[in-house]
């Protein structure tokens, strides 16, 4: 197959100018901003510091709330401080304590 055939090769524009550089980025807001501090906390499931239940459920409130500064730091305050709080039934042990604890803090 020549060269100029196969994709990426020298016929393949050299630059981005124009072309969106995060393809296929799920859009969480409406706001590129918000919409990537959401995509980060939701990545951080990966890594035991959230909970995609939590983060797609506080996505959810935001929006029907209305996106704005207010409704997205109370949104995920209030995640954080129930994680935070003891569950009720008892104390957890330290483990689960250490994770409620990382997930607060990425909230």
């Amino acid at each position: 197959m020549p060269a100029s055939d196969r994709q990426g090769g020298p016929s393949a524009p050299a630059t981005t100018q124009g072309a969106d550089l995060t393809p296929g980025a799920m859009t969480l807001f409406d706001d590129p901003s918000y919409n990537f501090n959401g995509l980060l906390a939701l990545g951080a499931s990966g890594a035991g510091a959230a909970e995609v239940g939590e983060v797609l459920t506080a996505v959810n409130a935001i929006n029907k709330a209305g996106l704005s500064a207010q409704s997205y730091v109370t949104t995920f305050s209030r995640l954080g401080d129930r994680l935070v709080a003891a569950p009720a039934g008892g104390e957890p042990d330290g483990r689960t304590t250490r994770f409620r604890a990382l997930r607060a803090a990425q909230y």
